[in-house]
């Protein structure tokens, strides 16, 4: 009887603790830019947000490895602009679905031949808290107003905002709103402070501006096994193996 009630015992205890070991995917950063920092109208965009879930900021103002996005007023040559929201990749979170006045971010192509910077390789970056988490992934709906708009965004990560490493890249293609998904990594497991780059390329140099527009940007992540459950999980194991050379 003893011999049949302890491994029924320690293959309770594993079942317990895989159980309540099994990582969940979790919302750890948001960006919807209608709270956390609301995203303004043209000529009030600015250069840094705050993040409407999770804490965090979103760079632009050449600080944490970004580039010095230009928001001025003047639509031949500001950088960065606003337009209406999406209700894409919004589902399960606590993120804004009002989609009419201005609700996204607009990274820009300026008109270059008429004075306006090449933003081409120009990149933005996320600076936030990974402690506590593991295999970060990103996902983010897209538009790109035109043919012309960029074609490439490049990730990247770091843990000191000097040296980075590729995530992925995606080549945008949707003139409307669409959703894309980076593959998960593990480069910022449990990093008290993580940044992720994105740089943009591949838009036209023109007489006419190019708008690339991103919304309802997340930053997901499973929580990092506690060292006690890790612990109970090795202690069960090599309790059962145990037993089973005892019986022999």
């Amino acid at each position: 009887m003893k011999n049949r009630v302890i491994p029924q015992i320690i293959a309770m205890l594993i079942g317990m603790v895989l159980v309540t070991s099994t990582a969940r995917a979790a919302l750890v950063l948001g960006f919807d830019f209608q709270t956390g920092t609301p995203i303004g109208p043209q000529g009030s965009v600015l250069q840094t947000y705050a993040a409407n879930f999770g804490t965090g900021m979103l760079y632009m103002d050449s600080t944490n490895g970004s580039s010095s996005w230009d928001p001025q007023s003047a639509s031949v040559y500001n950088q960065l602009n606003s337009f209406a929201g999406t209700t894409l990749n919004t589902a399960g979170t606590p993120f804004s679905t009002v989609t009419t006045g201005v609700g996204s971010i607009n990274f820009r192509q300026p008109q270059v031949t008429n004075g306006g910077t090449n933003t081409n390789g120009f990149s933005a970056v996320f600076k936030f808290s990974m402690t506590g988490y593991e295999d970060l992934s990103i996902s983010y709906a897209f538009q790109r107003q035109n043919n012309g708009s960029y074609t490439n965004l490049q990730w990247d990560y770091s843990t000191d905002g000097t040296t980075w490493y590729s995530i992925g890249a995606h080549a945008a293609s949707s003139q409307s709103w669409d959703s894309y998904s980076l593959s998960s990594f593990s480069g910022l497991q449990d990093a008290p402070v993580a940044y992720v780059r994105v740089t943009f390329s591949g838009a036209s140099v023109s007489t006419s501006g190019r708008s690339f527009y991103m919304d309802n940007i997340q930053f997901d992540a499973t929580a990092v096994p506690e060292p006690a459950t890790a612990l109970l999980l090795f202690m069960g194991v090599g309790t059962l193996f145990f037993t089973r050379r005892v019986r022999r």
